[in-house]
């Protein structure tokens, strides 16, 4: 999981976060108090900032101590644009707004700041503590915040920490084909190869024409040796999308399994020349480099 593939989903939590809290204040409810009683649950931010300067924010004119969070969509965003582009002062202005309002909002874009700036863990903990504290709030809300802290998990290369919040989103969300491919990804992490076709599989049926799935799918079958399965799946992906490097490495890969070095060497350079910078051509180099040691053996 990349933090590209990260950015897909956090663009879909933003319409749902804020369109549930801004239903939530429609109805008279107060958002903040209701949802996030106690900072404590959150994993407040930790002590060590990340290193480098960042200005202090400046504080907003007219804001009380507790500003609604339906009144604040337009500085959730910024925050969130802040995050892309400025990580640690996204960091920094996330954390004095986090102290001001205790806000969901404040605190979710903390969550994306620390993401961002590759602190995984503490990315985590904190989009599932938002989740816990959010018991009245609609259930996909809740889900899509678990499928957040599982992908950062995945980014952490912790498979059990993502199983485990993956698992609690399912059951919000049974029937999201999202949530069972990062299921999926979670397993292949974990080298539990049976369950991740079994759950990517369950994917499949429900999204068909997504070819990361089928490449997902091939590279768990590779694994248990279905190697003519796996085959078939890496041709059905390659027929839906021929620009992904992922599809073309898994592609080479399955070719090495079947000892066809010429036609492995062809497509794993295929997947290097989509993207020659990228961490896939780097496993991809590592592959040829090592099927070239064994042919000199």
């Amino acid at each position: 999981m990349t933090l590209a593939a990260m950015t897909v989903s956090n663009h879909r939590l933003i319409l749902l976060l804020l369109g549930a809290l801004l239903v939530l204040h429609g109805a008279g409810i107060n958002a903040d108090a209701q949802s996030i009683p106690n900072p404590t649950p959150l994993a407040p931010p930790p002590k060590a900032k990340p290193k480098g300067p960042a200005p202090a924010p400046a504080p907003e004119p007219g804001l009380g101590p507790r500003r609604s969070v339906a009144a604040d969509p337009a500085r959730y965003r910024a925050c969130l644009e802040l995050a892309d582009s400025d990580p640690e002062k996204a960091y920094d202005t996330a954390t004095a707004w986090v102290e001001e309002t205790q806000s969901t909002t404040a605190n979710h874009c903390l969550a994306m700041s620390l993401m961002k700036l590759g602190k995984f863990e503490e990315s985590g903990v904190l989009l599932t503590g938002m989740a816990a504290a959010m018991p009245n709030a609609p259930k996909n809300v809740r889900a899509e915040l678990l499928v957040q802290a599982g992908e950062v998990y995945l980014l952490a290369k912790q498979s059990d920490a993502a199983l485990k919040v993956l698992d609690q989103a399912r059951q919000l969300s049974p029937e999201d084909s999202g949530i069972l491919a990062d299921q999926g990804r979670a397993y292949l992490l974990a080298s539990k190869w049976p369950r991740a076709i079994e759950v990517l599989s369950q994917a499949l049926s429900l999204e068909p024409t997504q070819a990361g799935l089928w490449s997902l799918r091939a590279t768990a079958r590779r694994q248990t040796k279905q190697i003519k399965a796996a085959e078939e799946d890496i041709e059905t992906a390659l027929a839906i999308d021929e620009s992904s490097p992922d599809i073309w490495l898994e592609r080479g890969l399955i070719d090495i399994a079947k000892s066809d070095k010429p036609k492995a060497r062809k497509n794993l350079l295929r997947a290097i020349q989509i993207d020659e910078k990228s961490p896939v051509a780097e496993q991809a180099r590592a592959a040829i480099e090592q099927m070239d040691v064994k042919s000199r053996k």
